[in-house]
């Protein structure tokens, strides 16, 4: 609600500028050419002309009118019926147009008694051209601020999730200065926020800490998310031995400069369900696009930026692709969190599930080629919504790791009281797990699965490596081909 109240805030402070903006703008047309009244019209969606601004100032608008011919072309003619003014004076038409655009944005319109000179109406044409520039620049700081508030709700919903988790997660420099120390840190380690924060890896034993900073280094300097078991101390001095996982937070300019560790104990790390496994892999599913993406946001404040229309638009263009992927995402994430709670219901429904794959497949990829084999199947119950989101997921982890000109292949099956959708990619045999089996396509398509009372399965046998969903079948059959 108060995201909604920011922007609506925000879009009528430029509204209010623009309307200042085109108010001066059609006041300096008037004095320019003597003109008793100006008007400066804007071109709606609707394509009809809109009167945002009056001169002298108290002169009432103009209603909305259709454009007449030739309005879009600097000269002087005999009043437009919309005007409402008198046949003998003479109307002005400057539109506000600019290099590179299709259509002018609108036009500046004065009514003169006399008719205007040639140079009253060069003089106003460059009025305009300079207020069509500073329009498009007043509209593009609209849209920048837009993604800018988008980016900061973003930020929001990060740092309450920073301090919520229930894991320990710091925010290191490349020199191990903490900068960042949740709740979670103090219930693990002892030492409270404002006793650690300043602090170079007060958790790491003293004769560690070159090696330690050696390793935090070279983590950033590689840019890969790393995980491993090390030794640890409270702030009481007793030894802890914690699982960690490392994430290196790249700058705008794509170098490293701040590291995320996330902690948690061993021995509740041995024991860690699906939940846990889960939520590693999920945090690498967000890490990519959420890095990029408070990059480009970051780039958005600086000055260079915003003086390079091109840039800017690029920069733009780009954060939005990356606030796509974070929906992604955070879509499939959702549909985790919805596997996970034991307490909610599932809305069970028929499935075609092997076409549901293909189908998640052409989503995902449209690069990449599937092939749905004959094979008789009954269809499966599932939640379709939670379906989606899990088979996206997994299509898109297959598609990233095997070469764009490997074919899959999905195959129907009946398996007793079952429905089965086995996926073949024929390509180098894995060796025991396939590597990304740690990936979160793999963990959330396991639980949702299991959810639903089936099996995930993986495996192969020496020339095709299989990936084979088994769930429990409704009433009917489907055939596909």
């Amino acid at each position: 609600m108060r995201a909604r109240t920011v922007i609506k805030s925000m879009r009528d402070a430029d509204e209010r500028r623009i309307s200042r903006l085109l108010s001066t703008a059609a006041d300096d047309v008037r004095e320019c050419v003597g003109a008793s009244v100006a008007y400066a019209l804007l071109m709606t969606e609707e394509g009809r002309l809109t009167c945002v601004a009056a001169a002298p100032t108290g002169r009432a608008p103009l209603p909305p009118f259709d454009p007449p011919e030739g309005w879009d072309r600097a000269g002087v003619s005999r009043p437009w019926a919309a005007t409402g003014a008198p046949a003998e004076q003479w109307l002005l038409a400057a539109p506000l147009e600019r290099t590179g655009m299709l259509e002018p944005a609108g036009v500046l319109v004065a009514l003169c008694d006399a008719r205007p000179a040639p140079s009253e109406v060069r003089s106003a044409s460059c009025l305009a051209r300079y207020a069509a520039d500073v329009l498009d620049i007043a509209r593009e700081n609209e849209r920048l601020r837009g993604e800018a508030s988008v980016a900061n709700g973003l930020a929001e919903v990060l740092e309450a999730a920073f301090a919520a988790s229930g894991d320990a997660v710091l925010v290191l420099d490349l020199d191990g200065r903490v900068v960042r120390w949740n709740d979670a840190c103090e219930a693990l380690y002892g030492w409270s926020v404002r006793d650690a924060v300043g602090r170079v890896l007060p958790m790491v034993e003293s004769s560690a800490r070159t090696a330690a900073l050696r390793h935090l280094r070279q983590a950033a300097a590689n840019a890969c998310f790393d995980r491993r078991q090390i030794m640890h101390v409270t702030a009481s001095g007793h030894p802890l031995a914690v699982d960690v996982s490392i994430l290196p937070v790249a700058d705008p300019d794509g170098t490293a400069g701040t590291v995320v560790i996330v902690a948690r104990e061993s021995e509740r790390a041995r024991q860690l369900d699906v939940r846990s496994a889960l939520a590693d892999s999920a945090l690498r599913r967000l890490a990519a696009p959420l890095t990029a993406l408070t990059g480009f946001a970051q780039l958005l404040s600086r000055d260079y930026v915003l003086r390079d229309p091109v840039g800017r638009k690029e920069v733009v263009q780009s954060l939005s692709a990356r606030c796509a992927e974070v929906e992604t995402a955070i879509e499939e994430v959702r549909a985790a969190q919805r596997l996970l709670d034991t307490g909610s219901r599932l809305s069970l429904a028929p499935l075609d599930l092997s076409r549901a794959i293909v189908e998640s497949s052409a989503r995902v990829s449209t690069r990449r080629e599937i092939h749905l084999a004959t094979g008789e199947a009954r269809l499966a119950m599932a939640d379709p919504w939670v379906a989606e989101r899990t088979l996206d997921s997994l299509m898109r982890l297959l598609d990233a790791n095997h070469p764009r000109d490997v074919r899959f292949s999905v195959r129907a099956a009946v398996r007793g009281d079952a429905s089965v959708a086995s996926i073949s990619v024929p390509c180098e045999p894995w060796a025991g797990t396939p590597p990304w089996s740690d990936e979160f396509g793999v963990h959330v398509t396991r639980l949702f699965a299991e959810r639903h009372g089936g099996t995930f399965e993986m495996g192969g046998d020496g020339a095709t490596n299989e990936i084979r969903i088994v769930l429990p079948a409704a009433e009917g059959r489907t055939t596909d081909g």
